[in-house]
């Protein structure tokens, strides 16, 4: 198992909401990268070659074009009563005899002299007033280690791309936590954020005693602030609430952070087929641990801007599977429904709906022949050119590609909200009697309706319609798509998830659960040129009562029923898909 073990050891450290970020990305987090291209600010910088210090200064540049000292700033700080001048540590690594060579007192050039000169490599840390050689940590600094404060006063030492990933407040490479005999994320001065505006100079206990953000003492607070860029105090989506795994909030469970291109799963890896057939099986297989990818879109993601890396967000997981109530017309007993067919029988892709009602967009137009999609156009399709039809990198496609054509057709595997969105509004279009252009409220019923089944969407509704938002950012309750399904399976093998439910008089989730991701069995989904079938299956996960026995997924009968754990989301950038209401529509 050791080529999983990286997978597994990724934490689940506490998280401030609203903070793009999650603790279950990689070291090497892109939404540093995203930090690193958009802010702005002075870099001061060395010769590649050479022993003689020489050094240029640069404004205005970005963050990932210094290699050498980076400062953000909204005009420029060279010269030598600016960033040129002033004094700092310089901490050398002698690689060749594997030595650290202990702090010494000098500017940034100073250090790259003495470094070029002795062939060693080099950190550099700008002092503060007062701050000397003994408040910088050498060993830390060669490893990229320094101070990290999450902004409630506590500390842990830790790398900048770590730090800015979770969207705390790095104190700079080499510091440390204590300084003298004062810790640098409560004691002192520094800048206090109340969610939208930034006071600096405050000391820390005040500021996180008013239950406020306090950046930490060791660097000017407005190099963590520009309101361009969304870094921290720009934007909380709960303000000034820190979320530990676990935590009750918004009426269910914090469980995370899910990153549609990146989180752990736990479960069927859509990205490995390696042919058509095998694209489409949906036969029983035992999950494994893989990362999301992207499909065709995501939460805040659009399919032009596919390297916008803040499109995250907090997981809320329901306490308990649904269940609705209803009364028995003969016995006139309430009966309690905890297990749901997924849909009534025909197509289940709606066309787009608002609060307000039905919206048609120019695409819609053809769900009258390809209601769901499709996975296979022509004998010219190969799994290759359907592989990346159905997944992507950063810009892996064009703005002109066709949604309606992947693995699962229009049903996404990581954008939950969107497919219960559309299943609803199928179910609305389904008795709304409205005929658009080609398309009729009659095509969503077909021989097989089965009119006395209880399709999950009724459920959700009926969630939707008891439950108060708290929060403009908060969304309605919906089914997890298959990867945010099999983010809540990793959690519960690997991170104890059922029993957190249950010390919160929850309740574990165990047995098969559908997923919102809807696919095709046998010649559905097949574009023939003209009509391609709707589905007749959906993806579905099992939960076993012990972690230690199989995770399972496969596709099962849309007819079939099985039991429903709602999930809702809290954007961590606050930005949505244009046009796209993430409060579900309950009615017409």
């Amino acid at each position: 198992m050791s080529n999983l073990d990286p997978l597994l050891s990724e934490s689940l450290d506490p998280i401030t909401v609203g903070y793009s970020s999650n603790s279950l990305l990689s070291k090497k987090d892109p939404t540093v990268n995203n930090y690193r291209n958009t802010l702005l600010g002075t870099c001061i910088n060395h010769t590649i070659s050479g022993s003689t210090g020489q050094c240029n200064c640069t404004y205005p540049t970005t963050q990932a074009n210094c290699f050498g000292y980076f400062v953000p700033s909204s005009e420029s700080l060279c010269g030598a009563t600016g960033i040129e001048g002033h004094s700092g540590g310089c901490c050398m690594y002698d690689t060749e005899n594997n030595t650290i060579i202990p702090c010494q007192q000098t500017t940034y050039c100073g250090c790259h002299a003495l470094a070029s000169k002795f062939n060693f490599e080099f950190k550099w840390t700008k002092f503060l007033s007062g701050q000397s050689c003994k408040d910088i940590d050498c060993v830390a600094s060669v490893s990229e280690l320094g101070a990290c404060c999450n902004g409630k006063g506590l500390c842990a030492e830790t790398t900048e791309s770590v730090c800015a990933a979770n969207k705390m407040f790095f104190q700079g490479i080499g510091t440390k936590c204590i300084m003298g005999e004062k810790s640098i994320c409560i004691e002192g001065t520094g800048g206090c954020c109340d969610g939208s505006t930034l006071e600096l100079g405050v000391p820390g206990a005040s500021c996180i005693d008013s239950g406020k953000i306090f950046t930490g003492i060791q660097r000017n607070a407005t190099e963590f602030y520009t309101e361009k860029n969304n870094l921290p105090c720009e934007y909380t989506a709960i303000p000034l609430t820190t979320l530990q795994f676990g935590d009750l909030a918004a009426g269910g469970m914090f469980i995370g952070i899910y990153t549609p291109g990146q989180s752990v799963c736990y479960g069927r890896d859509l990205s490995s087929f390696s042919s058509l057939d095998n694209a489409l099986d949906g036969s029983v297989k035992e999950n494994v641990l893989y990362r999301s990818v992207y499909d065709w879109r995501g939460y805040g993601a659009e399919k032009n801007s596919l390297c916008d890396t803040e499109d995250s967000y907090a997981m809320i997981l329901a306490l308990d599977s649904m269940t609705i109530e209803h009364r028995d017309d003969v016995t006139g007993q309430v009966i309690e429904t905890d297990t749901f067919t997924w849909s009534r029988g025909g197509p289940d892709w709606g066309p787009k709906t608002s609060v307000a009602g039905i919206i048609f967009e120019t695409n819609d137009k053809e769900l009258k022949n390809i209601p769901e999609g499709y996975y296979r156009s022509n004998s010219l399709d190969t799994a290759s050119n359907l592989k990346q039809l159905s997944e992507y990198s950063c810009n892996n496609r064009s703005v002109g590609f066709d949604e309606y054509h992947s693995s699962n057709g229009l049903w996404s595997i990581d954008w939950g909200f969107n497919n219960t969105s559309r299943i609803n509004s199928a179910e609305l279009f389904r008795f709304s009697g409205i005929t658009f252009g080609e398309l009729s409220f009659t095509d969503y019923t077909n021989s097989s309706y089965d009119s006395t089944s209880t399709p999950m969407i009724e459920g959700v509704k009926e969630a939707n319609r008891r439950f108060v938002l708290n929060s403009p950012d908060e969304s309605h309750w919906f089914v997890p798509s298959l990867n945010e399904l099999g983010y809540i399976s990793f959690l519960c093998k690997y991170k104890n998830l059922n029993s957190i439910l249950i010390n919160s008089e929850g309740a574990p989730i165990t047995g098969t659960h559908w997923s919102s991701t809807g696919s095709f069995f046998g010649q559905e989904g097949v574009f023939n040129g003209v009509t391609a079938q709707a589905g007749s299956v959906a993806w579905t996960m099992t939960f076993p009562n012990d972690i230690s026995l199989a995770y399972n997924t496969e596709k099962s009968d849309r007819k079939e029923k099985h039991k429903v754990r709602l999930v809702k989301f809290i954007k961590c950038d606050g930005n949505q898909i244009p046009n796209i209401n993430k409060k579900l529509p309950i009615s017409l």
